[in-house]
Order: structure tokens, then C-alpha cells, then sequence
């Protein structure tokens, strides 16, 4: 499979479009801002750490024999396999041509997740389908203008030609010479069904089934009726686990750098981004919640908020 870092190459040969780019971007940014390292020597770049995680999967935290300066490189891996089944040579590299075999003496491995499947992968299968379900909005838009199927003589083609340019130019009235003999042309109506407002609503869901994915809290039930606790807590559920896949891989390799390094690394998920988010879908959660339900939680929080006082 070819690099997803050549992405911008397939949009100028035309090979994607630019509502794909735009759908790709936006995921990739969203997947690649969800981790924050802490304390990170100043040295390593974070950003290039989860951009590198979300195509590659793998990387390592070393410091540099010679200069002693801490770095964080793409890898592969090679050699022989240890009793976890886990190469034990580390090639190291950069875009500058830099190369070097490291060991788990002096470097430290970082999987984006425990199976090492790529980010980019997931996030492209989205995007995909976000390009899709847009441009298909565009077409259900554009048939609603009337849609019809026009066909013509031969010796008509001119006027053809000119009366299909003034409809696809949202021409409401057309002018013609009383000449023109419109028996001549036949109109089929398509009578094609609105349903941009449908897509636009899955275009939501597969948005919030990303966001899932990425760990991020958010409402992505497509119920129109209330909701149950226990579809809530299984949709946070899923959210929690989802956060979870990759925040341990980080938090892992933050202790051994730690360890091995004397660094004070720890890695977070950045739920304060989303704390003013989560605040607004709590209150639309607890609107869809069956009354009862939302009785016994308002009633928990009371509970809560009068032991903390009696403290």
C-alpha cells in the first residue's frame, strides 16, 4: 500500500478529490491532538510524535550517543525475536537520511496501539465515506431543480445545447423564439426524492463513530426517542475502551523512559478540550433519558454534593 504521506501527490495527478483531502485532514487532526505528553523533554517535538504514531504505528524515545540530546525517531523493527515475539533491533530513522540500530538498552518503543494497525487506514475508510455521502448530497440537491431527462432531434441539437446551459445555470424562466418547435424535444421527470437531510444525518453518525474510535466523548445514537441509561453507559463504554487502546501503549512507554531515561514523562487524554462539550451533552443526555432515570442520577449528584459539604 502507498504511503498515505503521498495523499497531496494522488490530489494534484486527480487521483482524490478535494472534499476527500478535506474529510482526511480534519479526521487526521482530530486523532492526532488526543494525547497530550507531559513533561516531555524539549528536544521532542509532540505533534511529530503522534503524526509519526498515526501513520507508522511505532516509534522510539532515545538519547543520542554522541550528542546526548533526547529524540524520538521512526522505526522499524529487525533481528531476532525475543521471548515475546518481539524484534529485538531497532532501526531508527529520519527524513534527513539519518539511520541507526538501537537496542532496548538504550531505546524505548511506543505503539499507537497493541496491535499496530495504522490510524491512517481507519481514518481514510472514513474519509471515504464522508466524501461520499457529500457529494451525494450535492447530487440529491442538484436533482431537486426539476430534475428531467431531455432528449432532442438532431437538427435541434443547438437549441438543445443552449436550453440545457440555461437550466443548469438555475435559469427560472426560459425564453424562446416562437419558432421553435417544441414538440421536437421530450422531457422525462426523475422525480428524485429529497433525502439530503438523511445524509446529513449519517454524515453526523459517521462522524461520531470517529470520534468513538478516537475516544472522544460524544453522543452517537441516531434515536429519535429517548434514550435508556444503559444505552448511555454502553455508548460511553465503548468510548472509554476506544480511549483506552491507545493511552496505554503511551503510558507504558512514558514509565519506561521514565525508568530508563530519568525523565518525569506521563501522557493524558485531553478531555479538558471538551469539558464545555461534554457539559452540553450531559444536559441533552439527561433529556433523553427515561424520567426515571434521570431522577435517580439528579438524586445521586445531590447525595454526592451534601457528603462533600458534611466533610
Amino acid at each position: 500500500m502507498k504511503h498515505p504521506l503521498r495523499l497531496y501527490e494522488d490530489f494534484k495527478s486527480g487521483n482524490c478529490s478535494e472534499s476527500f483531502m478535506y474529510w482526511y485532514y480534519k479526521l487526521m487532526n482530530l486523532a492526532i491532538v488526543r494525547y497530550e505528553w507531559k513533561n516531555l523533554p524539549p528536544e521532542i517535538e509532540p505533534i511529530f510524535v503522534e503524526r509519526s504514531l498515526f501513520y507508522n504505528s511505532i516509534g522510539a524515545f532515545l538519547v543520542d550517543d554522541e550528542t546526548g540530546t533526547p529524540c524520538f525517531f521512526n522505526t522499524n523493527l529487525t533481528g531476532n525475536i525475543d521471548i515475546y515475539d518481539f524484534p529485538e533491533i531497532r532501526q531508527v530513522y529520519a527524513s534527513n537520511g539519518y539511520w541507526q540500530d538501537y537496542g532496548k538498552e538504550n531505546s524505548v518503543i511506543v505503539r499507537d496501539n497493541p496491535t499496530m494497525f495504522p490510524m491512517c487506514v481507519t481514518t481514510a475508510m472514513y474519509a471515504e465515506r464522508l466524501d461520499n455521502l457529500w457529494k451525494t448530497i450535492d447530487i440529491n440537491i442538484f436533482a431537486q431543480r426539476t430534475p428531467v431527462v431531455l432528449a432532442s432531434t438532431q437538427e435541434t441539437r443547438l437549441s438543445y445545447k443552449i436550453l440545457s446551459e440555461k437550466y443548469k445555470s438555475y435559469v427560472p424562466i426560459i425564453e424562446v423564439a416562437d419558432t421553435l418547435d417544441l414538440d421536437k424535444f421530450k422531457a422525462i421527470n426523475l422525480n428524485a426524492p429529497y433525502v439530503a437531510d438523511k445524509l446529513q444525518d449519517q454524515i453526523r453518525y459517521t462522524i461520531a463513530q470517529y470520534l468513538t474510535d478516537c475516544g472522544y466523548n460524544n453522543n452517537a445514537q441516531q434515536k429519535k426517542e429517548r434514550l435508556v441509561s444503559s444505552e448511555t453507559q454502553g455508548n460511553n463504554g465503548e468510548i472509554e475502551g476506544s480511549r483506552n487502546v491507545g493511552l496505554i501503549s503511551r503510558k507504558r512507554c512514558a514509565e519506561q523512559c521514565n525508568k530508563l531515561f530519568g525523565w518525569n514523562v506521563d501522557v493524558v487524554f485531553r478531555s479538558d478540550l471538551l469539558d464545555e462539550f461534554s457539559a452540553q451533552l450531559r444536559t441533552q443526555t439527561l433529556g433523553n433519558l427515561q424520567e426515571e432515570d434521570a431522577q435517580a442520577i439528579n438524586k445521586t449528584e445531590k447525595d454526592i454534593l451534601k457528603g462533600g459539604e458534611s466533610e
